[in-house]
């Protein structure tokens, strides 16, 4: 961490991740040193209101970086000992935890951990409000799986996130009314938040098939160790159902093409897909919005499809009528 110091913010002498240090706001309030400079350099008075609007500011840009900072300031838990609402600060087990998924997350590598620990200290709700805190703050259109061995505990995980938007403080997001998660289409097992249209699902390892073909950027399974192995079922079939519809095409070995399919093509989320995909799988999927493309769209997307195809012989056949006309015909 780094130190910023600036007069006029809610702690004037604050140590922040140093990679706070490349975002606008926090290079203004650093070279500036103070509140006031801020506001009359970009030509404010100075009053209570404009005070309080760049410490807003700085919040919302610290929180970009600084996830314990954000735990403790705005996600709301349940203390398993004494049952109240309590904010979520970090015991010493989950900041280890937290210093492992930090440094995949600022290099920019996708996170894969395998968890294996004691029950009861965190671990899971660690994991859980840390891809809250991606939806909320990072990224739109980044939908979530929660899998558990029984459908009930992925429930009760999911409730994390009701809690947390029940107690989030609505100017984050730029929303002034309450924050909640309603049922996707109907579904009783996929919630939406829409203010991010962001989509949060349930399965368990009892109906891995509950998921299956779902767009999913990130997956919590949980209790991996209670997943039962019976006839026709196992539990790496829930594991295989988040990225079932690419890994099927690449084992059939036949050319096809990927749509990320975004209301938001140009979305910081849709291409934080694109990239997902990219990394995983070696393919450069295509983002569109489907329900408004056009003809030059479709025509791109068709010859992005045939480009997949191989091409071994090339074929031209002209008519015999073409032999009579002047080389220089257009």
């Amino acid at each position: 961490r780094k130190l910023l110091k600036c007069s006029g913010l809610i702690r004037e002498n604050t140590y922040l991740p140093i990679q706070a240090f490349n975002d606008p706001v926090i290079k203004k309030l650093q070279q500036a040193g103070s509140v006031a400079q801020v506001l009359h350099n970009i030509g404010k008075s100075y009053t209570k209101e404009n005070v309080l609007e760049i410490n807003k500011q700085y919040i919302k840009a610290r929180i970009k970086y600084d996830f314990e900072f954000w735990c403790a300031m705005f996600a709301t838990i349940k203390d398993k000992k004494s049952e109240r609402d309590i904010k979520f600060i970090l015991n010493r087990g989950q900041r280890k935890l937290l210093k492992v998924i930090l440094k995949m997350w600022f290099e920019e590598k996708p996170i894969r951990i395998i968890l294996c620990k004691a029950r009861q200290w965190g671990g899971s709700t660690l994991i859980q409000i840390f891809m809250i805190w991606v939806q909320l703050v990072h990224y739109k259109q980044w939908n979530s799986v929660i899998a558990a061995h029984k459908e009930n505990t992925s429930k009760v995980i999911r409730g994390m996130y009701s809690k947390l938007l029940k107690n989030y403080p609505h100017w984050l997001l730029g929303n002034s009314e309450s924050l909640k998660l309603t049922p996707f289409e109907g579904s009783q097992k996929t919630r939406e938040l829409r203010e991010r249209s962001c989509k949060i699902t349930i399965g368990s390892a009892e109906q891995p098939n509950s998921i299956l073909g779902d767009d999913v950027a990130m997956a919590h399974l949980s209790e991996v160790g209670l997943w039962k192995t019976s006839d026709g079922k196992k539990p790496e079939d829930l594991a295989q159902s988040v990225y079932s519809g690419i890994l099927d095409m690449k084992a059939t070995g036949k050319p096809f093409l990927v749509i990320i399919n975004s209301r938001e093509p140009q979305s910081d989320g849709a291409k934080a897909v694109q990239k997902s995909i990219r990394e995983a799988f070696g393919l450069e999927a295509m983002i569109a919005d489907c329900q408004v493309m056009d003809d030059e769209d479709i025509g791109q997307m068709l010859q992005k499809l045939l480009y997949r195809f191989p091409m071994q012989e090339l074929h031209v056949h002209l008519p015999r009528w073409m032999d009579v006309l002047e080389n220089e015909h257009p």
